[in-house]
């Protein structure tokens, strides 16, 4: 042999023990180490091992595996001693008698194969293969180290993202291999937890949402975002429903001109409604159908409008009689706590009033102020259906949206409307919006965006809703206003930019057809006008931060209101201007939103402990105010409760809330009128009376209040009912 070359035997017999294997794949895995760091990892004794570990340390060195660096003083594989690292990998691979099964993600059992891992690492993280090569040898050493009886993919997958963990430098990788997913105790839980609110339907679809939800904070929203997002710093709604739109209003016009488009080549299209019984058998089908495309609520505005051409020459008794079929099937067919509501005019509004009807050419012709008295006969029938349903229990689906106009005062309808609104709490108002569509949660599309009413408020949605959590801010500014205005933009930078990423991931999915009712065609463009949707920007815990802020409630002084409302223009004003410039249609809201509410006020309590926090509620259910600027336990004058939401509400475009609570006693419908006109002549457009209600089963009767048993019959066979600006929080939004 010649001086300097090492031969094959050396090589083969300078790696032919235990611990000399154990040290080429320990410095192949981990890298340089010091001599007492070789020592501690291969858990050797300092001194009854010593001389044993010089001398295989030493033959290794020898035989130019191992090097030494003198001046970092540590041990460092050579290029020589990865290949040796590769064969003794490939050698135990092949003299495992039998390899591990493994129960693999692809339904199959088979024999464990490192190249699997290789591939996937590959395809999945986009991993070099030489990393992805030595992470797969070392994944397989542990496997064959441990020889464990119950093996799958996801435990392997589970091996491989604690091993990238580990190194600092693979951790960019980790979020790309990681697994989506509910735990099994999560999923054991959730069908612990079936009963007739919670069907196997619902279990699905939530442990659908779980890994949609974490693929939207790991995959497609930045670290900072998400991070944000984890704290309470902002909340993003529904994130599990990252793809769908929130809220849509549709123009059912659309659909009686043309019919239901087919969804695929396999299904029939629906044709053009040629009756009133055909028209609402279409909408039904058209809710039903988007109610997939939809992760909050559908709305159908101008209901009574659009279909009373279809109506006419109709009794009321028919058209009862087919909206009383259109009612059980929208109630029997809308799951996934999906809402729907119904936008209903008590005239006919000038801007629909000379427009030409939609109606099959077989019918009469003619403008939509020709058919007032059908709209107000389909008006009248709807009110009455919803005062009870055939077992007597008050009506809460659809919602019903009611928009006033000054003619409306006086009128019979008017009157029938808070006779319903009496007895449940069910019909929510508009004032001195004619040119605007609502949501059941006051959330409006308003002409603010192309001047042109039927372009800003039907076709469009609402893309997402992202709040911010005032009280954190304002906590963190300590009393200084500047300190509280920078933060505050830095928030609204962050939800703004979380909102121009759920407006490109839309688009993207309409491009791909994903949503076909909305991206069907309609007059030479797509169904849902995403362009000219809204992203809402959602204040919480107003009340909360002015207190923290200021050391008093908004109600408590004219100081405390005065920077309320300053604070709210600050958010608009940014909002606004970011909007203008990046073509976004974005706006602010001030809406009911329990699970924003309830998160912030939770995590707060964390931070900084209760009293700090000022959270309202208990200690076991805490939360901010949201829609409402003052809580709804305090005790003030309505009159000053309503001029404190009046002025708050004048600087929030995107829509803002009221629900006024009536008493557990009787009230007769001429007080409810007086309030009505007060509430509309204050500047509020969005309004709702709610009140508790309970019902039994036995006697069949709706009674006032919340009753842990029935007062007639005494069965606590009894189904309470909360008010709906609290439902959310005593029964939890739906699934």
């Amino acid at each position: 042999m010649r001086r300097g070359v090492i031969d094959v035997t050396t090589i083969l017999k300078a790696s032919s023990d235990d611990l000399r294997i154990k040290i080429i794949e320990l410095l192949d895995r981990e890298g340089p180490k010091s001599y007492s760091g070789l020592m501690k990892a291969l858990k050797l004794n300092p001194v009854q091992d010593a001389g044993r570990f010089a001398y295989h340390l030493k033959m290794l060195t020898r035989s130019g595996i191992v090097d030494v660096d003198r001046r970092l003083k540590n041990y460092k594989i050579t290029e020589l001693g990865k290949l040796c690292a590769i064969f003794i990998g490939e050698l135990k691979s092949h003299t495992l008698r039998k390899k591990p099964l493994v129960r693999s993600s692809r339904l199959k059992i088979e024999e464990f194969n490192r190249g699997k891992i290789i591939a996937d690492l590959i395809r999945e993280a986009d991993m070099p293969i030489t990393i992805a090569k030595r992470i797969a040898r070392d994944i397989e050493s542990q496997i064959i180290a441990r020889a464990p009886t119950y093996l799958t993919g996801p435990l392997i997958r589970g091996m491989i993202v604690s091993y990238l963990v580990k190194d600092p430098k693979l951790e960019d990788y980790c979020n790309h291999f990681a697994r989506l997913g509910l735990p099994v105790y999560d999923v054991a839980t959730l069908l612990h937890r079936s009963s007739p609110a919670l069907t196997i339907e619902d279990i699905t679809r939530l442990a659908g949402n779980a890994v949609l939800k974490e693929y939207a904070l790991l995959k497609i929203l930045d670290r900072t975002i998400a991070d944000t997002h984890m704290i309470g710093l902002i909340h993003i709604d529904r994130i599990e429903s990252w793809l769908k739109p929130e809220v849509v209003w549709h123009d059912v016009r659309i659909f009686f001109r043309a019919g239901l488009p087919s969804l695929t080549p396999f299904n029939s299209s629906a044709p053009k409604p040629k009756s009133f019984e055909g028209a609402l058998c279409l909408i039904s089908n058209l809710i039903r159908l988007s109610a997939k495309e939809v992760s909050k609520e559908e709305v159908i505005e101008h209901f009574n409008v659009f279909l009373a051409p279809f109506a006419y020459n109709l009794t009321g008794k028919q058209i009862k009689r087919a909206l009383s079929a259109f009612l059980y099937n929208l109630s029997r067919g809308m799951r996934d706590g999906i809402r729907v509501n119904l936008g209903l005019d008590f005239y006919v509004p000038k801007r629909l009033g000379e427009m030409e009807v939609v109606i099959p050419q077989t019918r009469r012709r003619g403008v939509y102020d020709e058919y007032e008295n059908e709209a107000r006969e389909i008006l009248k029938c709807l009110l009455e259906l919803m005062f009870n349903d055939p077992l007597n229990r008050p009506v809460f689906a659809p919602s019903i949206t009611l928009h006033l106009s000054p003619e409306a005062f006086g009128d019979r309808l008017f009157k029938k409307a808070h006779k319903l609104a009496l007895r449940c709490g069910t019909p929510n108002f508009t004032a001195r919006c004619e040119e605007a569509s609502f949501a059941s949660d006051g959330l409006k599309a308003t002409v603010d965006w192309t001047g042109d009413w039927e372009v800003d408020t039907l076709r469009v949605g609402n893309l997402g809703t992202v709040s911010i959590n005032l009280p954190r801010i304002a906590y963190k500014a300590h009393g200084d206003w500047s300190v509280l205005l920078e933060s505050l933009e830095e928030a609204t930078d962050i939800v703004l930019k979380t909102l121009e990423i759920k407006n490109k991931t839309i688009k993207g999915v309409f491009q791909k057809g994903a949503l076909p009712i909305l991206s069907s065609p309609a007059k030479g463009e797509m169904y849902l006008r995403v362009e000219k949707s809204l992203h809402s920007v959602q204040i919480i815990g107003l009340d909360e931060a002015v207190a923290i802020h200021t050391g008093h409630h908004v109600y408590e002084s004219s100081d405390s209101l005065d920077l309320a409302t300053r604070l709210v223009k600050q958010i608009t004003g940014m909002v606004s201007k970011r909007s203008k410039k990046s073509g976004l249609r974005a706006t602010v809201v001030k809406l009911k939103n329990w699970r924003a509410t309830r998160r912030f006020a939770e995590s707060n309590v964390e931070y900084y402990g209760r009293a700090e926090s000022m959270a309202q509620g208990t200690r076991r259910t805490p939360y901010y105010t949201s829609c409402e600027t003052v809580p709804y336990h305090v005790d003030i004058p309505w009159q000053e409760r309503l001029r404190i939401e009046a002025k708050v509400s004048k600087f929030v475009p995107g829509g803002h809330a009221l629900y006024l609570l009536l008493p557990d006693r009787e009230r007769i419908v001429k007080h409810l009128l007086t309030t009505t006109k007060e509430v509309y002549d204050s500047g509020i457009h969005f309004f709702s009376y709610a009140r508790n209600l309970s019902y039994c089963g036995l006697c069949q009767k709706t009674i006032l209040g919340k009753r842990p048993k029935c007062p007639l019959c005494g069965s606590a066979a009894i189904t309470n009912y909360p008010p709906k600006h609290l439902a959310e929080l005593f029964m939890g939004e739906s699934p």
